[in-house]
């Protein structure tokens, strides 16, 4: 058979951030339970949570900025000279997602509005929480940050161009919105980390070590405010979804994402023979996507609130999956 393409250069698999203190070391090691118990805590008691709806965006600048203190000028120059990594991750992102939650959607025999709001996340960009389950995997926290990055600013024309084609219609998108959001969530916290990380590298390497556990706490709030947001809205309160049809819409959004993440994983690793440490992050960035982005264009794009339920069912699922995956990476290979 032909030899496989000859991997990025780059530095071994980094060992997984994982703060070593008791409680930090608590929190970071059992994420999926953080965010399961704020996902049901705040389906049951929505009013827990709803008055953080306007501080989401603000919390996941912060998370941002938090990756952004772990990071270094020369990874980003690292990356730089890895551009089969950032390909393969903008192919996966924006060829089999879409894809997955077309077939996804389809098999699960969904009615239009649900099928185009499965549909609508996979054609999102990747989301924040990619980052520090990136971090938490062991995975390139700076590739993952630049991928999320790219995917949102393509987002502004690659979004619309997807819903359009594999929905049916077109997704009015702003542009200046999405780019806005772009530079205040993602680019400019990140950069600012950055920039703090290179002025004071002592206080940043202690910052670095709290970080996770303060990012797990306040990712899981953010996706219990998406929930407690679903739950209220009356338009899914009136639907009268039957617990079939809430059975073939989990099936479909765990379908989905579990199709991204394992194409994610094994295409850039056997095909384009990228490095594992590159091959766990666009597994990561594909796998998990920005539901809450989705969420907001379904009702804005489709007019039918119901449509933006599986972004927040979306937010929980990948959240899950991938912070699955980055406990078993965590562990180290037994010989």
């Amino acid at each position: 058979p032909p030899a496989a393409a000859a991997p990025e250069a780059a530095a071994p698999v980094p060992e997984a951030a994982a703060p070593a203190g008791g409680a930090a070391k608590y929190i970071t090691g059992y994420f999926p339970a953080w965010v399961l118990g704020a996902a049901v805590a705040s389906a049951l008691r929505p009013g827990l949570v709803t008055w953080f709806g306007p501080y989401v965006t603000p919390t996941l600048a912060l998370t941002m900025l938090c990756m952004g203190i772990g990071i270094s000028v020369d990874d980003f120059k690292r990356v730089g000279n890895a551009p089969k990594s950032v390909l393969s991750g903008f192919l996966c992102q924006y060829i089999f997602m879409p894809l997955a939650g077309l077939v996804a959607s389809g098999a699960a025999g969904l009615p239009a509005e649900l099928r185009a709001g499965v549909i609508l996340v996979g054609c999102c960009p990747g989301g924040t929480a990619s980052n520090l389950v990136t971090l938490i995997g062991g995975g390139d926290v700076a590739l993952s940050v630049l991928m999320t990055s790219c995917s949102t600013v393509a987002a502004a024309f690659m979004t619309p161009l997807l819903a359009s084609l594999l929905i049916g219609a077109s997704v009015p998108l702003s542009t200046v919105a999405l780019l806005k959001s772009t530079l205040s969530v993602v680019l400019l916290p990140v950069l600012a980390g950055v920039l703090i990380n290179s002025l004071f590298p002592s206080a940043s390497e202690k910052a670095a070590a709290v970080a996770p556990p303060a990012c797990v706490l306040l990712i899981a709030l953010i996706c219990g405010s998406v929930v407690a947001s679903a739950v209220t809205s009356p338009a899914v309160a009136g639907a009268g979804l039957g617990k079939a049809l809430w059975g073939r819409l989990m099936l479909s959004i765990v379908g989905m994402h579990s199709i991204g993440f394992a194409l994610g994983y094994f295409l850039p690793k056997r095909i384009v023979g990228l490095r594992e440490n590159a091959c766990r992050t666009i597994c990561i960035e594909t796998g998990m996507q920005n539901s809450a982005l989705g969420s907001v264009l379904a009702v804005a794009a489709i007019g039918n609130p119901l449509a933006a339920l599986p972004g927040a069912l979306s937010a929980i699922v990948h959240s899950l999956l991938g912070s699955g995956l980055a406990m078993r990476w965590r562990k180290p290979d037994k010989k």
